[in-house]
């Protein structure tokens, strides 16, 4: 199976066509204290709604491959972090202007969505830097990149 990132459906007249021919069943990935982030399953693939641009959609394989970044505690700067069909990382914030390649091309197959058992999450802060980490199953384990307050390095490591 050819695995491509959708970047945009044509028009929301897409995505309503597709539920109201029964081709599409949408729900909700997200709690909606985490910006009521919306996947939408066809016969054949997952597309999850990026929830600052009602028209961006991303091909993922699992609806529970976003994780919900809250930097400053407060929602008053969200961002979501998602691994797409690909293997590719992607994100979205406010004013973003849709889903953007997190830069380094790191191959993903996973994303904490919440704090998992050992009370790890996606995301954190060291210090004034920004950090997430996704998990590859190849080399089992996760890698992480940083933002020191320029943009993501796009510089992967192991963590």
């Amino acid at each position: 199976m050819m695995r491509t990132v959708m970047r945009a459906l044509a028009t929301a007249g897409v995505a309503m066509a597709l539920m109201a021919t029964g081709q599409a069943n949408a729900s909700p990935a997200g709690s909606a204290s985490e910006g009521g982030v919306v996947a939408i399953q066809t016969e054949s693939a997952l597309y999850m709604e990026n929830p600052w641009s009602p028209y961006d959609w991303l091909l993922v394989d699992y609806a529970d491959d976003y994780a919900w970044a809250d930097w400053n505690a407060n929602g008053s700067r969200p961002e979501v972090f998602a691994v797409a069909s690909n293997r590719t990382v992607w994100h979205a914030w406010p004013g973003g202007g849709g889903w953007k390649l997190v830069p380094g091309n790191k191959g993903a197959d996973d994303i904490i969505n919440g704090t998992d058992s050992q009370g790890r999450r996606a995301w954190w802060w060291s210090g004034t830097t920004r950090n997430i980490s996704v998990w590859a199953a190849n080399g089992g384990e996760f890698w992480c990149t940083s933002d020191p307050g320029s943009g993501w390095t796009g510089v992967w490591r192991d963590c």
